[in-house]
């Protein structure tokens, strides 16, 4: 287990309270990597945050919403050591991001060909 924050109140917080903190921890971990990519030229708007939210899902096997502390706790330390971007591939064939990779693939090579 992780160890109990104090609520602003000064008590531990629930169980409850740790799942919904690290919930919003990982979205603005997932966010944070969406803007890095992004302005590294490696994710596209608006497509990234959801693409790099289903990474997550295919990745963990559920949804962020039905996991358990401890298992975001481990999510969070993923997410410490892993880029979403390098597992792109998971989603791959999902015709939801099929556009983002074409963008992806497109932007890349006008990006290698400016670059000649």
């Amino acid at each position: 287990g992780g160890l109990a924050q104090a609520s602003p109140g000064g008590l531990p917080e629930t169980p409850t309270q740790a799942e919904q903190r690290l919930r919003r921890q990982v979205g603005q971990l997932v966010a944070a990597q969406v803007i890095e990519d992004l302005e590294a030229g490696l994710a596209d708007r608006p497509v990234g945050y959801h693409a790099y939210n289903a990474v997550l899902k295919r990745v963990f096997a559920k949804p962020r919403a039905e996991m358990t502390l401890a298992e975001l706790e481990a999510l969070v330390g993923w997410l410490g050591r892993n880029r979403i971007g390098g597992q792109l591939g998971l989603i791959q064939g999902d015709h939801r991001y099929d556009w983002s990779a074409r963008h992806r693939r497109t932007a890349r090579r006008a990006q290698l060909a400016g670059q000649q």
